[in-house]
């Protein structure tokens, strides 16, 4: 009759070879089992591990918000700095407009554009102050957002450190316990077991304390929904702000085709007609004299235009004048003024709207902002823990936790690492306990073990060298500083 191989049997041969071969213990050996204090320390130390995840990702969203905020703080100045000069703008605008209305061509509509200014002038003046006034009070936010801010990210990057050198790696510095308890002398190996599941139960109240000191920070950071309820009024304002650059862009070309207007007023027009001119050797010579008219006399109409050109002309040239065409002359000029004229009433656009209705909403998205900023305190990040790997220990509402303690007993149970052979991991690995004069064994058929899972890890005793442990005469342990 076959008879089956029982598991146990299996995994000491399997484990014993490892040893004898130098392997690293692998998943092979899955089905081994560690003690139940060495697994109690792995599910607390996992617990840990996942709640010090979850801290991670809520300060890294806290991290998130805070320069979001830090960001979006800076739109009342820079708002405020656009209406300064959308505010200046409108007030050249406005004297200069007088020019247009001196103009009949451009006159009705200047006149309509300088009641939109005047009207635009007095929303922009207000928004501004207002502006100016946000802008004063939430500047010091900005100096305690950058404080809470600098603080969460360096409690973030030490707890994260903590976590991935001594939590996560934690089951695997058990593994490597269990295994040299199973594969030690057997005259010392109720007593290794014992050391280790006394380190282990040590190690453990340490690890529940600071998931409970974890799981307190979780509740401590702070409830951002009052900066999260900003965001909707500072997009109001950064789509006023759109508005406000888009008019400047108008009023700038405004000012340019008015200025351009302002120069033709002094511009001279020039015109000729021609005149008899004879010479001895050419009595029949005919010669054009040159006439310079301003805009403004254009302005005036053809008598205007008529009565400067008789001006200026002798009366042998006015007769001339008259005999060539002085309505032609006039017409010239006219022709020539407008053209010019009409060029710059095409950039000048007066009848456009200068207005931004959303001005008129400003204080209320002013005022949530100063509401919101003022309910939360920019000092939150002074009440979490700092979970550090370069700190022997941090104090936490009343609780002291030794943070060397857990790194030294972590080391005790894994002197050598976590990554290696197991042979070279428990050599001379005996936790105090001296052999008996029984005869010793290595683990056989007659005495199977359960081996627990070793997987190497990429951290090897959180970058310390270990230092050989001493024979103790006893297999207790230090007393642990953590409470009982």
């Amino acid at each position: 009759m076959k008879q089956n191989t029982p598991p146990s049997f299996l995994a000491g041969l399997l484990i014993a070879a490892s040893l004898f071969m130098g392997i690293p213990l692998q998943s092979s050996a899955a089905g081994a089992a560690k003690s139940p204090s060495l697994a109690r320390l792995d599910a607390d130390a996992s617990r840990l591990d996942s709640d010090m995840m979850a801290l991670h990702t809520r300060l890294q969203d806290i991290h998130k918000t805070l320069w979001l905020t830090k960001t979006l703080l800076a739109v009342p100045g820079n708002l405020a700095s656009d209406l300064k000069k959308l505010e200046a703008e409108l007030k050249l605008l406005d004297g200069m407009l007088d020019t247009a209305q001196a103009i009949p061509q451009t006159r009705e509509d200047a006149k309509k554009a300088k009641q939109e200014v005047d009207a635009a002038l007095k929303e922009v003046s207000a928004a501004r102050a207002k502006a100016e006034e946000v802008e004063q009070r939430v500047e010091p936010f900005r100096a305690r957002l950058d404080t809470a801010d600098n603080r969460i990210q360096k409690v973030d990057t030490n707890a994260e450190r903590f976590r991935v050198a001594v939590v996560h790696p934690m089951p695997t510095y058990t593994g490597v316990a269990q295994t040299c308890v199973n594969y030690a002398e057997q005259s010392r190996m109720q007593c290794m077991q014992r050391t280790a599941d006394n380190k282990a139960d040590t190690l453990d109240r340490g690890v529940v304390q600071l998931d409970e000191i974890v799981r307190l920070a979780l509740t401590d950071v702070p409830d951002l929904v009052s900066l999260k309820k900003l965001e909707a009024d500072f997009e109001a304002l950064d789509s006023i702000r759109n508005k406000v650059e888009a008019l400047l862009k108008k009023t700038h070309a405004m000012l340019d085709a008015l200025k351009e207007l302002d120069g033709l007023m002094g511009h001279h027009f020039h015109v000729s007609f021609p005149y008899p001119d004879p010479t001895w050797k050419n009595p029949a010579r005919i010669s054009h004299y040159e006439i310079k008219v301003s805009m403004r006399t254009i302005l005036n109409g053809s008598k205007a235009i008529e009565d400067e050109i008789e001006r200026t002309l002798s009366k042998s040239l006015w007769k001339a004048a008259k005999l060539f065409g002085v309505g032609k002359l006039v017409d010239s000029l006219k022709h020539q003024a407008e053209s010019e004229l009409n060029a710059i009433k095409n950039k000048l656009h007066l009848n456009q709207s200068l207005r931004i209705p959303e001005l008129a909403r400003i204080d209320g998205f002013f005022g949530n902002i100063t509401a919101d900023i003022a309910r939360f305190s920019a000092d939150f990040g002074m009440n979490l823990p700092d979970i550090s790997l370069d700190a022997p220990s941090f104090n936490y509402r009343g609780q002291r936790i030794d943070l060397n303690a857990i790194r030294n007993l972590m080391n005790e149970l894994a002197p050598h690492g976590i990554s290696g052979p197991a042979a070279s991991l428990c050599a001379g690995v005996s936790y105090g306990c001296t052999a008996s004069a029984a005869p010793s064994s290595r683990p056989s058929a007659a005495t199977p073990v359960h081996a627990p899972t070793v997987t190497p890890h990429t951290t090897t005793n959180h970058g310390t060298t270990p230092s050989p442990q001493p024979v103790h005469t006893s297999p207790k342990h230090t007393e642990w500083p953590f409470k009982r």
